[in-house]
């Protein structure tokens, strides 16, 4: 039976026509793109997201739009609670001079300041009590450190070579005698408040150096006194 009859010989046209109003709204919508002002159609796209509860990555979040919080701003009181006084300043900087005076490796920050005293000054070899030319050295950094409010932590730290004494079977046991003998000169010789004070020892735990070397194994060898100055 032959296909090509008046009835069927038309159809063709229909697809074709679809296919040309396709082609046609494709070029339109190329042309409108071209032109779109990218800032509202960003908008729009945004919007419909919201609407659609999808976030860019295709995760689904609750619908609503989250409206950007406004910025903080502080006010003229809370600006100045967060400045120390004049007083407190002028103490820092004389704490920092005289650790730079002295020669203690020291960092500063607006509420930690750190202060490292050598093993070697302070102590004989595997021994707590002070040598006689620590105390000098030691009795001015605590003063400076009277004067500043805040808690102290006074942190005992050796090399990794084990010990040889009965008295103190680990570095553990070494450190933490040797920052208590610090806190304990704090509190008799300057008058520092116990509740200001703690003392840990952390042995060969935190390194700063190489305990490959003599001079890397000396300089893990110290104690470090932190001044937490809070809010």
């Amino acid at each position: 039976m032959d296909s090509d009859t008046p009835a069927t010989r038309g159809i063709w046209l229909t697809t074709f026509n679809d296919m040309m109003t396709l082609l046609m709204v494709f070029f339109v919508l190329l042309f409108s793109m071209s032109t779109v002002d990218m800032k509202r159609f960003k908008h729009f796209q945004g919007e419909l997201q919201s609407a659609l509860g999808i976030l860019e990555a295709g995760q689904k979040t609750a619908v609503g739009v989250v409206e950007p919080e406004p910025p903080i701003t502080k006010t003229a009181p809370e600006e100045a609670a967060e400045q120390p006084p004049p007083q407190v300043v002028a103490e820092v900087r004389a704490l920092r001079r005289l650790s730079e005076r002295l020669g203690l490796p020291s960092s500063w920050s607006p509420r930690r300041i750190q202060i490292t005293l050598d093993d070697a000054l302070l102590f004989a070899s595997a021994q707590t009590a002070f040598n006689r030319e620590a105390l000098p050295v030691l009795g001015e950094v605590a003063s400076a450190l009277a004067k500043l409010e805040g808690q102290i932590l006074v942190e005992g730290h050796t090399d990794n070579r084990p010990l040889m004494s009965a008295r103190y079977p680990s570095n553990w046991e070494l450190s933490t005698a040797r920052a208590a003998q610090v806190v304990k000169y704090l509190i008799r010789a300057k008058a520092i408040a116990p509740e200001r004070l703690a003392a840990v020892g952390y042995g060969d735990s935190k390194p700063i150096a190489s305990n490959e070397t003599p001079a890397g194994r000396a300089t893990n060898r110290r104690v470090e006194i932190v001044l937490l100055m809070g809010r």
